[in-house]
């Protein structure tokens, strides 16, 4: 008798764990191809030039550049514990992990969009769709650097699934609830996750039957503002005054421009209508640069099948995607297709219904087909991630990539003790705070942004660490504040430039200095 129950309990539980077989799978595999080609250290390759600002303010729980980013910070620290590598790495790996759980949860999406009607090709369909997505070009790119998109994937995928599990079952208020929270949460990591909120949430207010009741609505809301919470972080850490502390949002002045992305704020929908047609046409064939022909097809086939079962569900992911889109084509910058992650989570997620689709097709002609031929097709489909992990590996693979590691070896080393240094570019600045303040390293130095010298929070967060330092008390002209610092300073201590200053190289004989120019003097009359 208790033989017979224990076999109707495997017969029962089989399902469950064949469902969380795949996505495990998908896991491991996807993380071991990020492991692979993960960049040792800091890196500024696939446009990760932030990564030493982040690094530096997650190892002194400090404050990133706007807006602030408090759930990669926080997260972000916790790496940095792990006792592996140098920090740099630690940190690459927090994005392996969320981008390889990512994946993983696209696998469980698509088995469980397919579980009712088209079950027989789930584990097939979810497979190609995730591992198109694991394996493209753009994602892979931010899974082995330190950056946020990664993570805001993983969150994008898991409001996603919660939405979906909602409108399956809408009378269970748990998945509203939680969404509600990783989407607080998920805007403390980048607030472009709005873009896929506003859709799902005129989808949750608009039906007409089964709409969610005000006590839903209310924890669902109640739910974001605790996961939006976390911004007071910033307002907190700031208090402390950390080395990286990006406008002082210990003040409300300080917190909105923070939290509002005032700095970058020109460069939304700023891009110039006479560029509008080449980044149009650099987006469409950005997505068959990422899924290759075979990935474009099947996510055409997904949405041709999804449409006739569920519009509605087409409609909302429709919109997420048109959001997405417009907003990176409008991004004025050369890296905005980078906003493009979750549009093409997406669009994995279509192909995924595109194999089931012809899964089913397939089916109806078996009959015509030979078993042999039959197997090989269906074998075909399911290796075509492993075509996108052969095609994109040599582009993405940072294994051996040392330029920014490089270039701080040479800087620490050429650098005289208490030198100034003036830099003008993220990459430099960032890369010398991370050699500060993420290793602990030279933090003699004073090391002077020209970009962010007229902000005074910045002045006033930074002069004050270096008492021997002259500066002007008063700012107001770059060029002149800055001929003021050099030639107070200058007799006493190395002036060094990390980049080119017009003026500077103008009015002071130099001399190369490792990655750096030096002031030596002023020039003869």
């Amino acid at each position: 008798m208790s033989h017979l129950h224990s076999r109707r309990d495997r017969r029962g539980s089989s399902p469950r764990l064949r469902d969380a077989g795949l996505p495990l799978a998908v896991l491991a595999a996807a993380l071991g191809a990020y492991l692979a080609t993960l960049a040792p250290g800091l890196t500024w390759a696939h446009s990760g030039a932030d990564g030493g600002d982040l690094i530096a303010a997650a190892r002194t729980l400090g404050v990133a550049h706007p807006p602030g980013y408090p759930l990669y910070l926080l997260l972000g620290k916790l790496f940095t514990w792990l006792p592996v590598g140098n920090v740099a790495y630690r940190l690459n790996l927090l994005s392996a992990v969320c981008a390889a759980g990512a994946a993983s949860l696209l696998a469980w999406w698509v088995r469980a969009a397919l579980r009712d009607g088209q079950p027989r090709f789930g584990a097939a369909a979810a497979w190609v769709a995730a591992g198109l997505l694991a394996f493209s070009r753009l994602y892979w790119s931010q899974a082995v650097i330190v950056e946020v998109y990664a993570l805001n994937a993983l969150l994008a995928m898991a409001c996603l699934w919660l939405w979906w599990r909602w409108t399956r079952r809408p009378e269970r208020a748990a998945p509203l609830i939680e969404g509600a929270l990783l989407l607080g949460l998920g805007l403390g990591n980048h607030l472009t996750l709005i873009l896929l909120a506003l859709p799902c949430a005129v989808d949750v207010l608009a039906r007409r039957e089964r709409r969610p009741g005000w006590r839903q609505i209310g924890a669902a809301l109640l739910a974001f503002l605790l996961g939006a919470a976390i911004y007071l972080y910033l307002p907190l850490r700031a208090r402390g005054h950390p080395p990286i502390n990006w406008g002082d949002p210990s003040t409300w002045r300080g917190f909105w421009w923070m939290v509002s992305g005032a700095l970058y704020r020109h460069y939304v929908f700023a891009l110039p209508l006479s560029h509008l047609p080449i980044r149009l046409a650099t987006l469409a064939g950005d997505l068959a640069r990422q899924f290759g022909p075979w990935g474009v097809a099947l996510g055409l086939l997904g949405v041709w099948g999804l449409a006739r079962r569920d519009r509605r569900a087409l409609l909302v992911l429709g919109s997420i995607v048109a959001l997405y889109a417009a907003y990176a084509v409008g991004y004025n910058t050369a890296d905005s297709f980078v906003y493009l992650l979750p549009a093409y989570a997406i669009w994995a997620f279509w192909a995924g219904l595109g194999v089931a689709q012809a899964g089913e097709w397939l089916e109806i002609e078996a009959g015509k087909m030979q078993r042999r031929p039959r197997y090989a097709l269906a074998a075909l489909v399911c290796a075509l991630p492993l075509v996108s992990l052969g095609w994109n590996w040599r582009s993405v693979d940072l294994r051996r990539d040392r330029e920014a590691t490089d270039y701080l070896a040479a800087a620490l080393e050429e650098a005289p003790p208490g030198a100034i240094v003036i830099s003008a570019s993220d990459a430099h600045t960032f890369a010398l705070w991370y050699a500060q303040y993420g290793e602990g390293r030279r933090q003699d130095l004073l090391v002077l942004d020209r970009d962010l010298l007229p902000y005074a929070w910045y002045r006033e967060n930074t002069l004050p660490r270096y008492p021997d330092v002259v500066a002007p008390a008063e700012f107001a002209d770059l060029q002149a504040w800055l001929a003021g610092l050099v030639a107070a300073n200058l007799p006493t201590r190395a002036v060094l430039l990390a980049d080119p200053d017009e003026r500077l190289l103008a009015q002071y004989a130099v001399k190369p200095a490792g990655p750096f120019y030096r002031l030596i003097g002023e020039k003869a009359p």
